[in-house]
């Protein structure tokens, strides 16, 4: 089925796709994916990323892996995991979560199948994320944690997510740090405009389309 063409957040200056495995990324306000130069830490030393979407049109029931997302842990202390769960999840059951370590081959496979395979994962350990300890980018050679999210669509139609939240602790402190990664699927056709997943209204600038 067709992916959704490229659309401008109307707020960005300027906004980068990535075609991942059959699924469409937007970044808003980023000169490159990979660039962590706009990126803040929230409410503790995990690393937010700027605001982003994945798009992806699927069959009704598939099931797949979100690993976009890649934890980077500042300072010099250890962090376990507590929880990781979606936010304002219209339609997807979470089937758990599981981490990459660092220096893997890749440094984030995207959107892949559930359980997590493939050639870019060959010989990697993935560890259950929830309870999981990870360890700062400085003891890593600047590698994170990639975080990939089992998600399968329980309802038929335009499904959404907003956000990933990750509760983590460091020490005897405990942070929440919200993801702003959004996520889109469509798994019925009467959804698709122009034979697409369209973007949210937000990410879309006006007279594009």
């Amino acid at each position: 089925m067709p992916s959704v063409k490229h659309r401008r957040h109307s707020a960005a200056a300027a906004t980068i796709a990535a075609l991942c495995a059959g699924g469409l990324i937007m970044y808003a306000n980023h000169a490159d994916p990979g660039d962590r130069s706009g990126s803040r830490a929230s409410d503790g030393p995990l690393v937010v990323p700027r605001a982003h979407l994945s798009i992806k049109t699927m069959r009704p029931g598939e099931s797949f892996a979100d690993g976009t997302e890649v934890l980077h842990l500042l300072g010099t202390s250890p962090a376990m995991i507590e929880k990781v769960y979606m936010v304002d999840a219209n339609g997807f059951e979470d089937l758990g979560a599981v981490l990459a370590p660092p220096r893997r081959k890749i440094g984030a496979v995207g959107i892949t199948t559930w359980p997590p395979s493939g050639r870019e994962l060959a010989g990697v350990p993935l560890l259950p994320a929830d309870g999981a300890t990870i360890t700062p980018d400085v003891a890593n050679g600047g590698w994170g944690w990639e975080l990939l999210l089992g998600m399968r669509p329980t309802q038929v139609g335009y499904l959404s997510r907003s956000a990933i939240q990750v509760d983590y602790r460091v020490g005897d402190d405990l942070f929440t740090s919200t993801f702003p990664a959004e996520f889109v699927v469509c798994n019925d056709e009467r959804v698709l405009v122009e034979g697409q997943c369209p973007a949210p209204a937000a990410w879309r600038s006006e007279g594009e389309g």
